[in-house]
């Protein structure tokens, strides 16, 4: 299926597992994106967001190359698990370095 990830046309609970690869930068505003994302997980599913480098990488990449993407920026993988924290999913991974990054939540079980 061919959507917009900031407004998934599924139906909230849908998903067991909901991947965010090398895009969430390109998805803003992110705080809503995310927050529809995990709308589609089911209870007890669980959110990947990750990427091939790092955000300080990626951010000077972006910069680099001026034009639409410059400011189309990842959040530091600890700024990213605050926000899906207050959004009231369970951060269970945290991971980054200059050639990795990911961070994955885990929606609530009923």
């Amino acid at each position: 299926m061919c959507a917009d990830a900031r407004y998934p046309p599924f139906r909230e609970s849908s998903f067991d597992l909901v991947l965010c690869i090398n895009a969430l930068p390109h998805l803003a505003p992110i705080h809503e994106t995310l927050r529809r994302l995990i709308a589609c997980l089911r209870p007890g599913g669980l959110l990947s967001v990750g990427h091939l480098m790092g955000s300080e990488v990626l951010n000077a990449f972006h910069a680099s190359l001026g034009g639409p993407v410059a400011e189309d920026l990842l959040p530091d993988a600890c700024d990213l698990a605050g926000t899906l924290a207050s959004l009231g999913v369970q951060v269970v991974c945290q991971e980054e370095d200059p050639g990795w990054y990911l961070v994955q939540a885990r929606k609530p079980a009923r």
